[in-house]
């Protein structure tokens, strides 16, 4: 079954947006002032200076939730790719050769 590559980019492309929006939307959750930590009585817990202690974990789940929408952006894109070098030195031609003239003095090793 062929994928029409039409569809498949329009797919893609819609993904991309959503994706892009919902990342959004978390760091501006992420960017919000911890709200306060709470004691099983629903009382504000206070730090020894009186300070409001702060609950970090939504803040600190945003962050997850961002980061795993960079994962799957960049898997959509191609960027998480590993990236291809080639060099041509003739190390392979120099390889092709010695391989060639190992073959030639061993003629039992060539594949039959």
């Amino acid at each position: 079954m062929m994928t029409d590559p039409v569809t498949a980019g329009a797919t893609r492309d819609q993904q991309l947006d959503i994706m892009n929006d919902c990342q959004r939307r978390v760091l501006e959750i992420h960017r919000l002032p911890a709200p306060p930590k709470h004691d099983q009585r629903g009382q504000i817990l206070r730090d020894e200076h009186g300070n409001v202690v702060r609950d970090h974990t939504e803040i600190l789940n945003s962050a997850i939730v961002a980061v795993r929408i960079s994962e799957r952006i960049s898997k959509l894109v191609g960027t998480d790719a590993p990236a291809r070098y080639e060099f041509d030195n003739g190390v392979k031609e120099a390889a092709e050769e010695a391989a060639a003239r190992v073959l030639a003095m061993r003629p039992h090793l060539r594949a039959a």
